[in-house]
């Protein structure tokens, strides 16, 4: 996916437009049948939008880097602090 592919399904299933950011991390997901699934986490600077609920979610929220909610994934608390260190390649 390129990085106007990133903006586009950003705003089609989030309403928020963001400015694509350094990728911090790369995952397995595992196979499907004959599909591979790897998934790339972003750092991203929010530029505009009303966050909304699309179809292909079933929750959405803001969570401040100190706010994070307890039951957060593991994986989600570890790349919060390595993403919030990079928000002033943004200014």
């Amino acid at each position: 996916m390129t990085v106007e592919g990133l903006r586009r399904e950003t705003f089609e299933e989030a309403g928020i437009a963001i400015e694509v950011g350094q990728c911090i991390d790369c995952y397995w997901f595992g196979a499907v049948g004959d599909r591979c699934h790897l998934g790339l986490t972003f750092v991203a600077q929010y530029i505009r939008g009303k966050l909304i609920l699309s179809a292909e979610h079933t929750n959405l929220a803001w969570y401040g880097v100190e706010s994070l909610p307890a039951d957060a994934p593991d994986w989600v608390s570890d790349l919060v602090p390595r993403a919030a260190s990079l928000r002033n390649r943004f200014s």
